[in-house]
C-alpha cells in the first residue's frame, strides 16, 4: 500500500522549478478544503490576450488516494471571476484536467503534477480568449448542475421514462413519497409507464398526474452562466419566439398545480433534457395565500429578479441502460420462461437478467424462512408468493417491463395456455422431478409448444450439475434416463441416507447443497444456454454437465461412479 504522507514527502524532496507554499489549517477552512489532505498554493503566471503575462495562483490538492490518482489543481478564489464560466473550470475552481479513465503513472510524481499544471495554464489562457458556444456544448450537463451563487438553486429528484423525444402530451406524476430520492417522474407514453404506475401501486407510493410543458430546442441555454431572473426568461423566450412565449404564458397560468417546463439539448448527438420551474409566491415571506394573484405577470411585477430554479433529470429508459452497460444499440429484448423459483430457478433469473428482457414466471409455492439459506430472495419476501416476490424483485430493478405470473403448476399451464411458453423465447425447468421433465419433454414432441427447452438440477451436496437442453425437433428425453434414473449422474448408490435430509415430517424432505454450488453451475452453464439461443438450429438435444467438489462425496462415504476418478472440480462436460 502506498502511504500519504510518504509520496507528498518524497514528491517534495524531489520537485524542483515549481514555487509553492503549504497552505495550513486555517487557509483550508477558510476556502472550504479538507482539513487532512495536503494543499499547496502555487505561485503561477498566465498569459492573457494582450500579451501580457500576470500572475495566478493555483491550488493543488492531494486526494487521499495520491498517487493512485492525479492531484487535483483549483484556481484560487480571488482569480477565478477573470476565468469564470470558461470551458472546464467549474463555479468551485477546479479545473477539469483529465478524463476520468485516465491514469497516472505512480512512480512519476513529479512529471504527473508539472504535466497537470502544464494542463491547467492551458485551460485558463483558452478561458480568456473570444469562446465559441460550440465550446460549451460538450460541458453543457456540467454547467447547467452548477449553481452561480447562494440563492441559485438545481434540483435533481426528476426522472424521465421516455424512449421518444417528448412532446406536447408529457405528464408529471408527483409522487407523494420518495423512492430512490424521486419527487417528480416525466413521461409521455401511456404504454411505456404502465409497469412503473403497477410499481408505485405495489410500493404503495401514490401519485398525482398532471401536464408539463416541452419546448424544443432554446438557443438562450447554450452558454452559461444559466441562473436567469424571471425577467430575463422573458425577454429570452419573447425574443426568440413571441408565439411560444404566449403558449408559455397560457400554461402557466392556466395550471398552478404543474409549472414544470422542460427543454431539449442535442449533446453528441443524443438528445437529453433539462428545464426549469417558477418559485411559487405563496411560499414566499410577506405574502398571504389570499393576496396572492397566480398569473405570471404578476410574479414578473412582485419578483422579477427571482431566479428560475433548474430542473436537472435523468433519463431512464431500456435503451439508455442498453447503451451504458452493453455499449451496443438496442435489439428486441428476448423474453423467457422460468419453470419452478426456487434455488435454481431464482438464481437463473439473476443469470439471465438485464434492461428489457422480459420473464414468464411459473411456480405455485411461497417463499419460507428456510427457503431462504440458498435463494436469491431475502427475509423481506417471507410469505409471498414467488412469483410474485420474484416480480417484485426485478421491476424493481428495471421497472420499464411487465413480468408475467402463473401461480399453477407447469403442466397446468402447458394444458390451459401454452402461449404462455409459446410467447417467449425459450423454457428453463428447474424443477428436478423426472415425472414432470418428461410429461414436458412429451408435450414438446408433440407440438404443444416449439420453444427451446432447458431442464436444469443439481445432485446432493453440488457434488455437480446438470442440464439437459431438449431441441424442439429431436426432443429426445428418454435416451439419458433408465428407470427414471439419469444415467450421467455422479453418484452411484443413489439409496445413500446422505443424500436426503428431513426436518420434520413427510413433505419436509430436502436435498442438501450450498448456494455457492448452484452459482458456479450456473456461472458455467450460462454461456453454454447464450451460445444455444443466438443459434439454436445449431445444435442438436444433449447434456451439458458440471463437476463439482468430489472430495464431499469422499467425506460422507457417498460411492460415485468409476468414471469419475479422473473429472476435476469445474470441468464442463458436453453429452451428445
Amino acid at each position: 500500500m502506498n502511504n500519504y504522507q510518504e509520496a507528498i514527502d518524497a514528491l517534495k524532496t524531489a520537485l524542483r522549478g515549481i514555487r509553492y507554499r503549504v497552505l495550513e489549517s486555517y487557509h483550508k477552512n477558510k476556502f472550504d478544503f479538507e482539513q487532512d489532505l495536503e494543499l499547496w498554493e502555487v505561485a503561477s503566471k498566465i498569459i492573457f490576450p494582450d500579451g501580457s503575462m500576470k500572475p495566478v495562483k493555483l491550488w493543488v490538492q492531494f486526494p487521499s488516494e495520491y498517487p493512485v490518482v492525479f492531484p487535483r489543481v483549483f484556481v484560487s478564489k480571488v482569480d477565478y471571476p477573470k476565468f469564470e464560466f470558461g470551458p472546464h473550470v467549474e463555479s468551485d475552481g477546479k479545473i477539469c484536467l483529465f478524463s476520468n479513465q485516465a491514469q497516472p503513472i505512480m512512480t512519476e510524481t513529479v512529471r504527473v503534477l508539472k504535466e497537470a499544471l502544464n494542463r491547467a495554464h492551458t485551460i485558463l489562457e483558452e478561458a480568456l480568449e473570444e469562446i465559441p458556444t460550440s465550446a460549451y456544448e460538450e460541458e453543457f450537463e456540467s454547467y447547467w448542475s452548477q449553481t452561480y451563487g447562494k440563492k441559485d438553486q438545481v434540483e435533481y429528484k426528476y426522472l424521465i421514462i421516455a424512449e421518444k423525444p417528448l412532446g406536447k402530451f408529457t405528464q408529471v406524476l408527483l409522487l407523494d413519497k420518495n423512492p430512490i430520492s424521486l419527487k417528480k417522474v416525466i413521461y409521455q407514453d401511456e404504454a411505456l409507464i404502465k409497469p412503473f404506475k403497477e410499481m408505485l401501486q405495489r410500493q404503495n407510493i401514490k401519485y398525482n398526474q398532471y401536464p408539463v410543458f416541452v419546448f424544443g430546442e432554446l438557443p438562450f441555454f447554450r452558454k452559461p452562466p444559466f441562473h436567469l431572473t424571471n425577467i430575463q426568461l422573458k425577454k429570452n423566450l419573447e425574443n426568440f419566439d413571441s408565439a411560444l412565449y404566449k403558449n408559455f404564458i397560457n400554461f402557466y397560468n392556466q395550471n398552478p398545480d404543474s409549472r414544470f417546463f422542460i427543454f431539449q439539448k442535442v449533446i453528441n448527438e443524443t438528445t437529453r433534457y433539462f428545464g426549469w420551474r417558477h418559485q411559487p409566491l405563496r411560499k414566499v415571506t410577506g405574502f398571504q395565500a389570499k393576496t396572492v394573484n397566480e398569473k405570471f405577470e404578476f410574479l414578473l411585477k412582485v419578483k422579477p429578479t427571482q431566479h428560475i430554479i433548474r430542473i436537472y433529470p435523468q433519463v431512464y429508459s431500456i435503451s439508455r441502460l442498453m447503451d451504458r452497460s452493453v455499449g451496443l444499440p438496442m435489439t428486441e429484448a428476448p423474453s423467457y420462461t422460468i419453470a419452478g423459483l426456487g434455488s435454481i430457478g431464482s438464481h437463473l433469473i439473476h443469470f439471465l437478467d438485464g434492461p428489457g428482457i422480459l420473464f414468464h414466471l411459473i411456480d405455485t409455492d411461497y417463499l419460507s424462512l428456510e427457503n431462504t439459506g440458498r435463494h436469491l430472495l431475502g427475509f423481506q419476501y417471507i410469505n409471498w408468493k414467488k412469483t410474485e416476490a420474484l416480480k417484485d424483485y426485478l421491476t424493481l430493478r428495471h421497472p420499464l417491463r411487465s413480468i408475467k405470473v402463473k401461480t399453477e403448476s407447469v403442466l397446468e399451464v402447458l394444458e390451459k395456455d401454452s402461449n404462455f411458453i409459446q410467447r417467449t423465447n425459450a423454457l428453463f425447468v428447474c424443477i428436478g422431478e423426472y415425472n414432470k421433465e418428461q410429461t414436458i419433454a412429451k408435450a414438446l414432441q408433440y407440438k404443444i409448444f416449439s420453444r427451446p427447452t432447458f431442464l436444469l438440477w443439481v445432485e446432493p451436496y453440488g457434488i455437480a450439475g446438470h442440464c439437459i437442453f431438449l431441441h424442439p425437433e429431436n426432443p429426445d428425453y428418454q435416451r439419458y434416463h433408465n428407470n427414471g434414473n439419469f444415467i450421467h449422474s455422479l453418484i452411484e448408490d443413489l439409496s445413500h441416507e446422505a443424500l436426503a435430509k428431513q426436518e420434520a415430517g413427510c413433505q419436509s424432505i430436502y436435498t442438501p447443497y450450498a448456494p455457492n454450488s448452484v452459482q458456479f453451475f450456473l456461472g458455467a452453464l450460462v454461456p453454454h444456454i447464450t451460445k444455444i439461443l443466438k443459434n439454436p438450429d445449431a445444435y442438436k438435444t444433449h447434456v451439458f454437465s458440471w463437476i463439482g467438489n468430489l472430495e464431499i462425496a469422499k467425506e460422507l462415504e457417498i460411492t460415485l461412479k468409476a468414471e469419475t476418478a479422473n473429472y476435476y472440480f469445474g470441468e464442463k462436460r458436453i453429452i451428445e
